[in-house]
């Protein structure tokens, strides 16, 4: 096999640039699910303690890494969707988390 059947030609992303996407919020949500279900999270300390570090900008722990990096693509949704006015605002009960239906 010569040298030159060993090249191949495959498409990159170089780090320096931006993407515009469309993105249905339905996968906002299910990296939202993911973050709280699947991350491995021991307990409630674990958790603070990795958003701490993520406070701190010491992602030295693959939860933090990780957690940063999905946190981050969800923020910058929000953010488009705020320039974009399509967030809305709801009433949220503090003690359990639930949404207040005003109907």
């Amino acid at each position: 096999m010569s040298q030159k059947e060993n090249i191949i030609e495959v498409e990159i992303l170089p780090e320096d640039i931006e993407v515009t996407i469309t993105l249905p919020i339905a996968y906002y949500y299910r990296i939202n699910h993911l973050i709280l279900n699947f991350f491995p999270f021991k307990d409630q300390q674990h958790l603070e303690d990795t958003l701490k570090l993520i406070s701190e900008e010491k992602e030295n722990t693959p939860e933090a890494y990780h957690l940063k990096t999905l946190m981050s693509l969800q923020m910058l949704i929000e953010e488009q969707a705020r320039k974009d006015k399509k967030l809305k605002i709801v009433k949220v009960d503090k003690e359990s988390g639930q949404k207040i239906n005003e109907d």
